[in-house]
């Protein structure tokens, strides 16, 4: 075993395991809000699209990729409100789905980059999810609390 990891007693697990760690609310409260800020997004994407013109094949194009770009965020949204309970409920996959959206967000800032189409709010979204990830990963008080939330 490695011995600079510190584990908590399981009288300390048993006063601990009642209280989710704050820390770990408040990312999963904004995995919730994130989840349901793209899920209306979506919503209003579908509604803002009824007004494009059907006449012109630009405009169907439009209707088509508006389509498309509101399913991803519905997906998008489901996914970070399926972390979001995990989170709550200290399931550890939550964790590792959190950094596997970290690594989406990475690829999907840098193509924008790339592409010529950077933007501020998407550095910050992800600049956002990698302290999230960092501190979910590598903090000791999470770790121990999802490794004994696993073992029980």
């Amino acid at each position: 075993m490695n011995s600079n990891i510190i584990y908590m007693t399981d009288t300390e697990w048993d006063n601990m395991k009642r209280e989710v760690p704050s820390s770990v609310k408040i990312i999963a409260l904004i995995h919730l809000l994130l989840g349901i800020g793209s899920i209306l997004f979506a919503i209003w994407i579908i509604v803002d699209m009824s007004g494009a013109s059907q006449d012109m094949d630009f405009g169907k194009l439009l209707k088509l990729i508006s389509i498309i770009v509101a399913i991803l965020f519905v997906l998008m949204g489901s996914f970070l409100l399926v972390i979001a309970k995990g989170l709550w409920r200290a399931r550890p996959w939550a964790r590792i789905l959190n950094a596997i959206t970290t690594g989406l967000i990475f690829i999907i800032t840098l193509a924008s980059a790339i592409n010529g189409s950077f933007s501020v709010y998407g550095l910050m979204i992800l600049a956002i999810f990698m302290v999230m990830s960092g501190y979910l990963l590598m903090n000791r008080t999470v770790k121990n609390y999802f490794r004994k939330a696993q073992e029980k």
